[in-house]
């Protein structure tokens, strides 16, 4: 089937098939484009995904490394749109949302008059645990502001308050007991 096109140089109408994306004016050379061209294709198509989701993720770690974590969490996303399997993606994505994939709180009772006695914790007003002399609790904690109480049946509540500041950030919560009450110590595993 032919499709007629005119030239834009000098008018002429020309005559061209309708599979063809380009032709030349029979009468001046002028370029034409044709814009109604259709290619057929048959069987299944397959579309190689592979550097596109390398170039995102390249993209992706990068705005996520210079702390743009809004701009990294979508690109992690556009290539879970593409890849909802992609394990980089999805770690890299919760990473950069503040959500913690390990466990990065230890808290450990340190000295305390009677060994057996039971130290009773309170992690963000949830999480409640029991621990002993020697004893400790791993936790995971999102990115923000943490607090943790600590009693005992005969010692009055003693709060703190802690922060984690990135995915990476890693506490160590010492909570010791002596006469005066209950101590508790809060530091980077780095220091």
């Amino acid at each position: 089937m032919f499709v007629e096109l005119k030239c834009p140089a000098c008018g002429g109408a020309c005559e061209i098939d309708e599979s063809r994306e380009l032709a030349f004016c029979q009468y001046c050379g002028t370029k034409m484009i044709n814009d109604k061209a259709s290619v057929s294709v048959s069987g299944t198509v397959s579309i190689d995904t592979k550097m596109q989701i390398k170039n995102l993720l390249e993209r992706a770690s990068r705005f996520e490394n210079e702390g743009d974590n809004g701009r990294a969490v979508e690109y992690y996303n556009r290539v879970l749109d593409m890849d909802p399997e992609n394990g980089e993606a999805a770690d890299g994505e919760r990473r950069s949302r503040g959500i913690v994939v390990f466990d990065n709180v230890a808290i450990t009772v340190g000295e305390t008059l009677k060994r057996s006695a039971a130290i009773y914790l309170i992690v963000d007003e949830n999480e409640k645990y029991s621990i002993r002399h020697g004893e400790a609790v791993s936790l995971r904690c999102n990115v923000g502001v943490h607090s943790l109480s600590a009693f005992t049946a005969l010692l009055p509540e003693r709060s703190e308050a802690f922060e984690i500041n990135t995915t990476y950030d890693e506490k160590e919560i010492i909570v010791e007991k002596n006469l005066f009450g209950i101590k508790i110590l809060v530091r980077n595993t780095d220091e």
